[in-house]
């Protein structure tokens, strides 16, 4: 019997594996420092960031990371008459550094999202990744990826709760 549940945990690990390191590194540097347009508006976009991977700030010792202090950035927008939505924004050079770790360690990383053991599965992928183009990052940002796959997992389980 077919398990689409199973089946769509490899197809992503696979998709997830076959993505570039320096692809992963430039969508978090680029689309992935501001939160997405249906949770912040899209007044905000990276207008600079490096052509290559780079790190501002070594890890010294035992992983030790020590960037220079700075302060977020706080804004405020409105989200209902009488509440804000307040988003924190980490300094650049320390969101470049986390995408360049992620990057450099995505083997390991997908190792930890996707363990053999486990019967888990999650439909949604904090990088975006599409099935007709194995190896490129995707165009849709995870969380319009979300709303998509919460129509899957209910087809997925009705078929499964069906046999």
């Amino acid at each position: 019997m077919k398990n689409p549940i199973h089946e769509h945990r490899i197809a992503t690990k696979k998709l997830a594996k076959s993505l570039n390191k320096n692809d992963i590194y430039h969508w978090l540097t680029q689309y992935g420092y501001f939160p997405e347009c249906y949770v912040l508006p899209p007044c905000f976009r990276v207008e600079k960031r490096p052509n290559k991977p780079k790190v501002y700030f070594k890890l010294q010792n035992k992983g030790k990371y020590s960037p220079n202090r700075t302060e977020y950035t706080r804004i405020q927008f409105p989200k209902t008459e009488l509440t804000d939505r307040v988003f924190g924004i980490i300094h650049p050079e320390i969101h470049n550094d986390i995408a360049y770790h992620i990057s450099k360690n995505w083997a390991i990383i997908i190792k930890a999202l996707f363990p053999i053991e486990s019967r888990v599965t999650s439909y949604s992928f904090p990088i975006p990744i599409h099935k007709k183009h194995p190896g490129r990052v995707g165009f849709l940002r995870s969380g319009r990826m979300i709303y998509e796959f919460i129509g899957m997992i209910d087809n997925d389980i009705a078929s499964i709760a069906y046999k």
